[in-house]
């Protein structure tokens, strides 16, 4: 049994202890208190403390990541307008410069580590860098990116590609799917991508909400979504393009991405109604504010997500 004692003990769910102590036995944590108190409780046990100034809370979380592209930092020191802007930016390095998609992730793994990140929501594209988190012991989930699929190539070969891509990656810490973002999927996937994490017990994690295409245009909310999609509407740019101007929220709901085993990322463009939306289905969002400030996006509402629970 191990004993953990710092001058200060955040539980994070009960209030803060001077002079506290955890015990730990196994995986389990057996007591959290003042450092007497569980000294007094674990009395004629064998145990081993160690003791430090320092504070001692939980891990923190990353809620939403791309540990592949901590080589890519010289992006994120950039200033753009827009995410347009940024998006060409990000093409250029991706795509005209030789990258160690594994050596980058386990980099970022250890960054985690080293700055008091236990548990991460990490998205992979390229699969080599997906076993960065089972590596290092970070828990979390790896999350398998589907992005740029049409209806039809989807219909034609996409349910068997993504199958085939997550059996070559880990399961552990835990892997599940994510449908990478409104604009960048058709309908077709939108729709089965959902199930197959469903049925195979995983979870989902879509970008939502982060670009200006995502928003609702309030001029062009006619007709009801429903039957919009499921006629000769089959992506969010055919609903722009048809001058519709329902929100992305509402259009993945339409398609049952959203619910308490999905979070979403970033979340920017959201309305009082989208955010409802979102309460309704359980949905969770991890707001990624620097992100969105670099990109040059505007601000995260976090004083309504807060406000409105």
């Amino acid at each position: 049994m191990q004993v953990y004692s710092a001058a200060l003990v955040i539980p994070i769910t009960g209030p803060s202890i001077l002079g506290g102590s955890v015990a730990v036995k196994g995986s389990r944590i057996l007591h959290v208190g003042e450092r007497d108190w569980v000294l007094t409780t674990l009395a004629g046990t064998n145990f081993v403390e160690l003791r430090t100034d320092g504070v001692l809370m939980p891990g923190l979380v990353n809620a939403h990541t791309h540990l592949q592209y901590t080589g890519m930092a010289e992006l994120g020191q950039g200033q753009y307008h827009g995410f347009s802007d940024w998006a060409a930016a990000f093409n250029a390095i991706y795509d005209h410069t030789s990258h160690d998609w594994a050596k980058a992730a386990a980099a970022g793994a250890n960054q985690c580590l080293r700055y008091g990140t236990t548990t991460v929501a990490d998205v992979v594209t390229d699969a080599e860098a997906g076993s960065a988190l089972g590596d290092i012991g970070l828990h979390g989930v790896t999350y398998w990116e589907v992005m740029d699929w049409s209806n039809s190539d989807w219909q034609d070969h996409g349910h068997d590609t993504v199958l085939a891509q997550l059996a070559k990656l880990p399961k552990t810490p835990g892997l599940g799917l994510s449908p990478h973002a409104p604009y960048s999927l058709e309908t077709a996937p939108l729709l089965d991508v959902p199930d197959l994490a469903r049925h195979r017990g995983m979870r989902l994690h879509i970008h939502l909400a982060e670009s200006q295409l995502e928003a609702e245009w309030a001029a062009g909310r006619s007709g009801a979504l429903a039957d919009l999609w499921r006629s000769e509407v089959s992506s969010l740019h055919a609903l722009r393009k048809f001058g519709v101007g329902h929100s992305a929220t509402e259009f993945i709901d339409q398609l049952g991405v959203l619910g308490p085993d999905c979070h979403v990322a970033h979340g920017v463009y959201t309305t009082a109604q989208d955010r409802q939306l979102l309460r309704a289905r359980g949905t969770t969002v991890a707001l990624c504010p620097r992100s969105n400030q670099v990109i040059g996006l505007a601000a995260p509402p976090v004083a309504a997500y807060l406000q409105e629970g």
